[in-house]
C-alpha cells in the first residue's frame, strides 16, 4: 500500500488527506519524502493549504475562548 502525508500521524483516521480511504496496509507521514502517495504528491499545495486554514481555525477558536474567560472573570470580581 501507499504511504499517505498526514502531519499528525494517528492511528483513528480513517481518510488521508488526499481522499483515499485507509487500509490496514496505508502508511501515515509527516514527511513529504517519504510520501508515496501519487495523489497527495500531486495535491501537496491544496493539502498543505487545506491543515493551515484548520490550524488557523483552531488558533482563532482558542482566542475568542481566551476573550469570553476573560470577561467571565472580570464579571466574577466585580
Amino acid at each position: 500500500m501507499k504511504t499517505h502525508y498526514s502531519p499528525r500521524s494517528s492511528d483513528d483516521e480513517e481518510r488521508a488527506y488526499c481522499g483515499v480511504w485507509l487500509g490496514e496496509g496505508s502508511g501515515l507521514s509527516g514527511e513529504w519524502r517519504l510520501v508515496d502517495c501519487l495523489r497527495c504528491v500531486r495535491n501537496k499545495s491544496k493539502i498543505l493549504r487545506s491543515f493551515e486554514l484548520e490550524e488557523r481555525a483552531i488558533i482563532d477558536q482558542m482566542g475568542d475562548m481566551e476573550k469570553f474567560m476573560s470577561s467571565e472573570a472580570k464579571d466574577i470580581s466585580i
